[in-house]
């Protein structure tokens, strides 16, 4: 898969047209300070310490569905195309649980050892009951 190329869109700034895509328009905004973020429901939220530039905003709406889609682009890893999701293992009664197995093995490391009257018999009561 290529990657897209995003549209050139024209954007009538003071007295001349500039040629305006959405790449240009991400990279100046942030240059300026300003986080673009994509939410959940496909809007875009702008935060930024200072109101940006009237002119940013207008660039930034002239090719929003651009912007919308490079930001998608950065949220998903490169990989997810290609990379096939791994089989989910579902544990079965005596599968080994690395976490248990794992506590158990450090917590033999780090215990000191029972004295050898309590192994294996409980423990006894010093007067032997």
């Amino acid at each position: 898969m290529q990657p897209h190329e995003p549209h050139a869109y024209a954007h009538r700034a003071g007295v001349g047209v500039r040629v305006v895509n959405a790449r240009d328009a991400i990279a100046r905004a942030e240059a300026l300070g300003v986080r673009l973020r994509l939410e959940a429901d496909g809007q875009v939220h702008l935060a930024a310490a200072a109101p940006p530039p009237a002119d940013l905003l207008a660039e930034l709406r002239l090719c929003r569905d651009d912007v919308v889609r490079l930001l998608a682009e950065r949220r998903r890893p490169a990989w997810a195309d290609i990379a096939p999701e791994p089989p989910r293992h579902v544990y079965q009664p005596g599968d080994p649980d690395p976490l248990r197995d794992g506590l158990l093995a450090s917590a033999r490391r780090h215990m000191p050892p029972l004295p050898s009257a309590a192994r294996g018999r409980g423990l006894q009561r010093a007067d032997g009951e």
